[in-house]
């Protein structure tokens, strides 16, 4: 109805969606009614349009995965055609100070030790880590590859993953991960491990007469055995004439809360190590 009302460019309408756009809503509602909203070009008053402008806000800093980012910049071009020039330079200038505060926010997240219990990644969504690690000049010039090299090792990483010479098979080899993609795909990849699977490093989940249910990664399979590789590079074999019930898993066997048990500081060095090779 929404989308409707915006495609008929209802005037009226324009106050009862600005309504709908509360802290409260589900976060794909409020894209919602604002997509919707950015379509009707006539009937505004300088309030309405003030009040969608300040909606960003919160939208600059609503989690999502690598696509969200670029969601929101598209929607807020949408609305900055609809104000005025004074109004639009505002908006813009508005805009520039949040990025500010955001920016502050992520620095007080680098100079403070991250608390034993929890690590304060947790505390830094998708876009903020992605602009980090991509974009800011100086994140890299306190890095060490060396320590991202035990960063590799600590985290687990080399149980399923190898780099160069180090860590052993099973999941994807990320000898040449960074030639292939950007930081930002990498970091998605951690932050979401089961947003996107292929078929090549698909789960097994498999049932076995007098064992709990078991997960991994196939490894081998013959008429006596099926092998899989767990979650810590363990393999683990297990006779064909135990198993009940066997059926593809929809979800990684990689932790989705690797992030918990680094700082900033690891997952810059992380990526250095990434980036310059094993061999360095």
């Amino acid at each position: 109805m929404e989308t409707l009302l915006g495609f008929l460019q209802t005037p009226d309408a324009i106050g009862a969606l600005i309504g709908e756009l509360k802290p409260e809503k589900s976060q794909q509602d409020q894209i919602h009614t604002l997509y919707a909203l950015r379509s009707i070009k006539q009937g505004w008053s300088r309030d309405q349009r003030n009040a969608v402008a300040e909606w960003f806000d919160r939208g600059w800093q609503m989690p999502g995965a690598a696509s969200m980012h670029g969601y929101i910049t598209r929607l807020w071009e949408d609305v900055l055609s609809l104000l005025p020039p004074e109004e639009r330079a505002q908006a813009e200038a508005r805009e520039e100070e949040q990025a500010r505060k955001r920016a502050e926010r992520v620095l007080e997240l680098i100079s403070g030790e991250p608390p034993p219990e929890r690590s304060r990644l947790t505390q830094m969504s998708f876009e903020e880590l992605s602009l980090y690690l991509e974009f800011d000049p100086g994140s890299y010039e306190r890095g060490s590859a060396e320590r991202g090299r035990a960063v590799f090792h600590r985290a687990k990483c080399s149980n399923c993953h190898v780099f160069g010479s180090e860590g052993r098979g099973g999941g994807p080899d990320l000898s040449t991960a960074v030639k292939r993609f950007r930081r930002s795909e990498i970091l998605e990849a951690v932050m979401f491990p089961s947003k996107v699977i292929s078929d090549q490093y698909t789960a097994l989940i498999v049932e076995a007469k007098g064992n709990e249910p078991l997960t991994g990664m196939l490894a081998d399979e013959n008429e006596e055995t099926l092998t899989l590789i767990d979650a810590s590079g363990e393999r683990i074999e297990i006779p064909t004439n135990l198993i009940t019930d066997r059926r593809t898993s929809q979800i990684s066997i990689m932790p989705e809360d690797l992030l918990e048990t680094l700082t900033l500081q690891d997952l810059v060095n992380l990526f250095l190590f990434l980036e310059r090779g094993s061999g360095f």
